[in-house]
């Protein structure tokens, strides 16, 4: 079972990385939030332990 702070840690990385991509790929602010939803079916847990590292 995995601590509170690890979950903290896990959730920050994951946003932080489907933002990354998100700012990447959208064309202005009004579709960021739609990036950002669909960068989250794509960060995966390669991503994120190369992210975290």
């Amino acid at each position: 079972s995995g601590s509170p702070l690890r979950g903290a840690v896990t959730a920050s990385t994951l946003v932080a990385a489907a933002a990354e991509l998100a700012a990447r790929e959208c064309g202005g602010p009004g579709s960021f939030a739609v990036a950002l939803l669909d960068a989250f079916d794509r960060v995966d847990e390669t991503v994120l332990r190369r992210r975290a590292s």
